[in-house]
């Protein structure tokens, strides 16, 4: 038994395995009712503006905004961020040591500045599919602001449980609330978003029309920048300028769920079993409902299976499944889906909004810092062939190479806690997000970045090296010219020339060829001496 389930209720009336007899029939999504849905968003942003990245710059913008810095983020979910937490003991050991000293810095070598947003309201939206009109409590909106040029904002948005919501809505709900701007058009209607949502402040969202979405592809063309948001996210983003700012993926903001299914069977297990398959594939890749049995192929998505689902504590007929509950992860969204009872509400909720959202935070600023250090190179080498000095490009690049190390040794971690169900969950979100292979890409792109940065200036060196190397040569030639006079091929040199110029009418010429031959001769061994030196030197 992990930390994340109590021990077993003794009296064994919850303890009916699923299973004995015949396995419950599924149903349609639009069968299966949910008592309690919650979702956390996490928007990553990168840093993409001309300037230098100042923290204590952004700081000032986010705080004249409406941010208010938590100094200790122990406190981060307390009511006031000032007063402890008194349920953050249990989240705080579930991590490593190292992992702690991350997510729960103190003193200014912090990796981030937590900032949120008081008293953040509320959002009612209508949504398609025959979903109509749901309400929100927005009950956490934070900002970290990491030293490594990235940003994440978290939402935490609980549904307010009025009328009988079903697990088809859940399922549109996730697809359309998550995206930040209109991903594309059908006979002019805007698809994949609300229809209509509105702020408890008031502010609505500003319908995106496929003209202005085409008038703005074309007026910032080759620039690479994103598509304006929509409400809710532009607000949230506002103080930010958007141009110096980037979602590094695309219109879909990562999302965590929690799901609590109304239990209409007799066991939990039983009820869980209803879902179908497809229903499943669908919350994995965070897809709207729809009415065939699956979204995609399922000869195509079997495999997947082992990759989607993790079931230390899904219903099987030789298990205790009070604890029914399947965790999915998509990648783009990961789900808790479980059934409404006292341990979904005081324990797995608890530590989905706690512990996993923690896990969840990790992978996900991971995940944006490695393509922000992607990105920032690009933006170099780009400055390089716009005719940038070399010098300047060096610095810069080798700047960035000293800022991955510090990521790599003091932000990236691989594993976080010696809890079993906590290691394999954060497993899984890294192998979700392919976290292992894209570092392995990064790093060979900044190391590579950083070898031609130290092959230029050591080329740089080199020539220095040589310049030097030649006026040294010049020098000592002046000085060992008058040496060379008495040598015998000197003396012939010089009473060669002298006949001649005697010859030709100056009578005096003895004396200036005495002087100037040994100089002549000495320079001329000096220039091939100067010749040879680059092919010795290192490239």
């Amino acid at each position: 038994m992990t930390q994340d389930a109590p021990e077993r209720e003794q009296d064994g009336a919850q303890d009916t395995p699923s299973g004995q007899g015949s396995k419950p029939e599924s149903l349609p999504a639009t069968k299966i009712l949910v008592s309690r849905f919650r979702q956390i968003h996490h928007l990553p942003l990168i840093w993409q503006g001309r300037g230098r990245f100042v923290p204590a710059t952004i700081r000032e913008q986010l705080v004249a905004a409406g941010w208010a810095p938590i100094d200790d983020p122990l406190n981060a979910l307390s009511e006031d961020s000032k007063q402890p937490d008194p349920d953050v003991f249990n989240e705080y050991v579930y991590f490593h040591d190292f992992a702690r000293k991350f997510l729960y810095p103190d003193g200014d070598a912090a990796p981030f500045q937590l900032f949120r947003r008081e008293n953040p309201g509320g959002i009612s939206a209508e949504f398609g599919n025959d979903c109509g009109w749901h309400g929100f409590e927005i009950v956490r909106l934070t900002l970290h602001l990491f030293r490594t040029g990235t940003i994440v904002i978290t939402v935490e948005t609980l549904h307010d449980g009025k009328g009988n919501l079903t697990l088809a809505q859940v399922q549109t709900i996730i697809d359309h609330f998550r995206r930040s701007y209109t991903p594309f058009w059908s006979n002019g209607q805007p698809q994949r978003v609300p229809r209509c949502l509105r702020l408890t402040s008031g502010k609505s969202a500003g319908e995106q029309t496929q003209g202005a979405m085409v008038d703005f592809l074309h007026e910032n063309r080759g620039t690479g920048a994103d598509a304006p948001l929509l409400e809710p996210w532009k607000s949230w983003v506002a103080p930010l300028n958007q141009a110096d700012w980037r979602d590094p993926s695309d219109e879909r903001v990562p999302v965590m769920s929690f799901i609590a299914l109304k239990q209409t069977e007799t066991t939990p297990g039983d009820t869980m079993l209803r879902i179908r398959d497809g229903d499943w594939f669908r919350l994995a890749e965070a897809d709207e409902t729809g009415s065939a049995l699956f979204e995609y192929n399922p000869d195509f998505l079997a495999p997947l299976h082992n990759r989607y689902f993790y079931d230390r504590f899904y219903p099987h007929e030789r298990t205790y499944n009070y604890y029914a509950t399947r965790h999915v992860f998509g990648g783009a969204h990961y789900s808790m889906v479980t059934v409404d009872n006292s341990f979904a509400v005081f324990m797995l909720e608890t530590h989905f909004r706690r512990h996993y959202e923690k896990l969840a935070l990790i992978a996900r600023f991971e995940f944006a810092s490695l393509l922000a250090f992607s990105s920032r190179l690009t933006g170099l080498v780009a400055d390089l062939e716009r005719g940038q000095e070399h010098n300047e490009f060096r610095a810069n690049v080798l700047k960035v190479h000293e800022e991955f190390l510090e990521f790599t040794h003091r932000c990236r971690f691989t594993g976080i806690s010696s809890q079993i169900q906590g290691a394999e969950m954060f497993a899984r979100w890294r192998a979700s997000l392919g976290l292992d292979r894209l570092y392995e890409d990064v790093k060979a792109e900044v190391t590579s970045a950083a070898d031609f940065a130290h092959a230029t200036e050591a080329n740089t060196r080199a020539l220095q090296a040589n310049r030097l190397a030649g006026f040294g040569l010049y020098a000592a030639a002046i000085l060992a010219a008058p040496g060379l006079k008495d040598f015998e091929l000197v003396k012939s040199a010089t009473g060669a020339l002298t006949g001649g110029l005697q010859s030709l009418g100056w009578a005096s010429a003895g004396p200036w060829c005495e002087l100037t031959v040994p100089f002549a001769v000495t320079i001329v061994l000096a220039e091939i001496i100067r010749r040879m030196l680059p092919a010795a030197m290192p490239q």
